[in-house]
């Protein structure tokens, strides 16, 4: 056993030193530099794409692509990963209480940073045809007028720019 690390804790503790309850969340445990920071460290897909790409850049392509009074809830329409990892969506389809957990836990974000939950439609939308381009660039490794959003990054930069759009909301 590690000194200080209770294995027994329903707790995460989060990269700005915060403790987060997936199960019992509280909106003060919600900060946006741990949402940054977990979602640009997490790859899409599980990892199964051609180079890195995060949930971070995702959302962030979400965020571009939506009329403006969505953006926030584009951006922030995956926050949930940055404390339940990205799991891919065939595994969250078999898993439904992950889907219950991750709902009330949205519902807590939502809260915290004052967008509706549940999202309006627009964001499913901008969800999935993100994604049709994501695999049109990343998996079958095409290119084209988005190329320059599929090229590699790093994931300080991808965390720092997350931050920006994030504060100009």
């Amino acid at each position: 056993m590690i000194k200080g690390i209770n294995y027994n804790s329903r707790k995460i503790e989060t990269y700005m030193g915060n403790l987060v309850n997936v199960f019992d969340p509280d909106p003060d445990s919600i900060d946006i530099r741990d949402i940054a920071h977990a979602l640009s460290l997490n790859c899409r897909w599980g990892g199964h794409v051609r180079h890195f790409y995060s949930v971070a850049q995702h959302s962030l392509f979400c965020a571009e692509h939506v009329q403006g009074k969505y953006k926030k809830e584009a951006l922030l329409h995956d926050a949930t990963e940055a404390y339940m990892i990205d799991l891919p969506r065939p595994i969250k389809l078999g898993l439904p209480e992950y889907k219950n957990i991750e709902k009330k836990l949205m519902k807590v974000i939502a809260k915290r940073f004052g967008i509706p939950y549940p999202f309006p439609g627009i964001i499913k939308r901008i969800d999935k045809k993100s994604l049709e381009i994501e695999w049109w660039y990343l998996r079958a490794n095409k290119t084209g007028e988005y190329a320059d959003w599929f090229s590699e990054k790093l994931p300080s930069d991808i965390e720092a720019d997350f931050l920006r759009v994030y504060d100009s909301l």
